[in-house]
């Protein structure tokens, strides 16, 4: 076999890699939705991946979501990074994290991604990565947010990038498509009954998915007490 030809088998099989990454097939078991607050980290805001996510926040509805910007990058304005109504400008040692949040990172950089597979961590991304890595909590990149390199590029110069990806993913992090993250977020239909209205106090306002569904009298019992039912739940309030 002589060199074109091997060059050939190996650009097949490049591509093949190529194929399986990107259909999400990832090294590690898939993970579970968080139970906790979900930190978002605002980074290359301009990318295709942002748009997607900003649409799909609206069918949110059962996580508390905190946009996370870099304390010593001041140039992003939180005004304009709505949907996010809670902003904070902080590391992940500061942020105050737990074991049941979880950290979305949806775009990443061909210099982060290599940096966070080399365990490096001297920016805002690679920190929050580390951070996450060495505390046990949950982390994904959006499939359409990693680096894409050009196939005219060396064939080593690509693999390398492939081999990062799949780095990361031995690491821990997991790799989604924006639709299939946030779809794990969205509530099933639910049944509301009076008993549960009725533990509420009165004049409150709850906050219930678009799909929730109030008995009869259910309903009878929240017009009683003043109860407020509202269908969607805005984003985290709270710190």
């Amino acid at each position: 076999m002589n060199n074109d030809n091997v060059e050939q088998l190996l650009r097949e099989v490049l591509r093949e890699v190529e194929n399986q990454l990107a259909k999400g097939k990832a090294l590690t078991v898939p993970a579970a939705a968080p139970s906790g607050r979900l930190y978002v980290l605002l980074t290359e805001t301009e990318a295709e991946p942002w748009r997607k996510t900003d649409s799909l926040l609206t069918l949110v509805e059962t996580v508390d979501i905190i946009g996370v910007l870099s304390p010593v990058d001041v140039a992003e304005s939180p005004a304009d990074l709505c949907p996010f109504q809670t902003i904070k400008r902080c590391f992940p040692d500061e942020a105050g994290l737990s074991a049941n949040d979880g950290v979305l990172l949806p775009c990443i950089s061909k210099t982060n991604l290599a940096k966070a597979a080399l365990c490096m961590a001297d920016n805002f991304e690679t920190r929050w990565i580390e951070y996450c890595l060495t505390n046990g909590i949950s982390i994904t990149i959006f499939q359409e947010g990693l680096p894409v390199v050009s196939e005219r590029a060396a064939l080593p110069y690509r693999s390398r990038f492939i081999e990062y990806q799949r780095q990361l993913q031995s690491y821990g992090v997991h790799v989604k498509s924006s639709a299939s993250f946030w779809k794990q977020y969205q509530r099933k239909a639910e049944v509301v009954t009076a008993e549960e209205i009725g533990r509420l106090k009165s004049g409150e306002k709850v906050y219930l998915s678009r799909k929730a569904v109030l008995t009869p009298l259910a309903k009878e019992e929240a017009a009683k007490k003043q109860i407020e039912v509202l269908f969607y739940k805005p984003f985290l309030n709270g710190s």
